[in-house]
């Protein structure tokens, strides 16, 4: 009775093992497609436009610099 303790323990963790690596490389895989995804859809903007930059700071002349 004793050994089929140890077996179903030992089994449990094998299981338990293989789950887990099963999941982390689930995770893994929709983490590489999310990826993808963003990298895609960024090389399919026109590098010539741009965004108007700027900050909050105010100059000693009361104006903003824009870049």
């Amino acid at each position: 009775m004793k050994g089929w303790g140890c077996l179903a323990l030992l089994l449990g963790a094998l299981l338990g093992t293989a789950w887990a690596r099963r999941s982390q490389d689930l995770h893994c895989g929709a983490c590489r497609a999310l990826v993808d995804e963003l990298e895609w859809e960024i090389a399919q903007v026109d590098p010539k436009k741009t965004i108007q930059m700027g900050s909050f700071r105010i100059n000693p002349d009361g104006s903003q610099s824009v870049v």
